[in-house]
């Protein structure tokens, strides 16, 4: 099964890409519970259940298919999630929050701190929105701490409440998530309605379309929220398409 890896080449500070494949999978069903291991999505699934990672889980999303977990996926300290797209970045994932305190992908409530959640592409959306307003879209849960996303390529769009972050942390976070945004090809993009519980880095150049960020590590992260973050190539123009997320 082909999918799309991107990495971060600190040197050239440029995302690299490449197709790699793996032969050794499970069908990911609308029953599955526990994602431990390779995932692959052929086909549009929904799932009504909570799904939890435990040690490390990959989930390659098809082009032109769609997952949407009802109950979100839960990613606590010491556990991975890797999520995949292939070629054409068709593939989606849909994320709500189960209850007002869990992430939609992240931690629960009182479980501890969320793990980390690696995103190589496809359309993701985390919405904690409606039932997460004290837990973030992606990232803590209501009294979880810590926990580290990054993104490398795809179009993300994370929301949750008043209280909380669309990429971050919970509402009584003590510890920021590390989040890390580091993708810059034609169509990648990353909105999140807040960042104030995360510690944010740009490893390269982005903009709006009006405003420009430049790389470095954000100390008032708030100039950041609310804003759909594409990769700028330092020239007065933008690299990303802007496709309606």
């Amino acid at each position: 099964m082909p999918y799309i890896v991107r990495s971060w080449n600190a040197e050239t500070r440029t995302v690299e890409k490449e197709t790699a494949y793996c032969s050794d999978y499970t069908m990911l069903r609308s029953g599955t519970k526990i994602l431990s291991g390779w995932y692959v999505v052929k086909n549009n699934i929904s799932a009504d259940k909570r799904m939890f990672v435990y040690g490390t889980a990959n989930i390659i999303l098809c082009d032109g298919v769609k997952l949407y977990c009802e109950d979100g996926i839960r990613v606590s300290k010491g556990n991975t999630l890797n999520i995949y797209a292939q070629s054409a970045e068709t593939g989606e994932l849909y994320c709500d929050a189960d209850t007002n305190d869990n992430a939609a992908i992240g931690a629960n409530d009182e479980a501890g701190d969320c793990g980390e959640v690696n995103i190589f592409g496809g359309k993701i959306t985390a919405d904690a929105d409606d039932l997460g307003t004290d837990a973030a879209g992606i990232g803590g849960g209501d009294e979880g701490d810590g926990g580290i996303v990054r993104i490398y390529g795809g179009n993300i769009t994370a929301n949750c409440g008043e209280d909380a972050d669309g990429i971050g942390g919970g509402k009584k976070a003590d510890e920021k998530v590390s989040v890390t945004l580091s993708y810059g090809e034609e169509g990648a993009a990353v909105y999140s309605n807040s960042f104030a519980n995360a510690a944010v880095k740009l490893e390269k150049s982005f903009t709006d379309g009006t405003e420009h960020f430049a790389a470095g590590d954000y100390a008032d992260n708030t100039v950041l929220a609310d804003k759909r973050l594409m990769a700028y190539d330092g020239m007065g123009f933008v690299r990303a398409l802007a496709l309606s997320l």
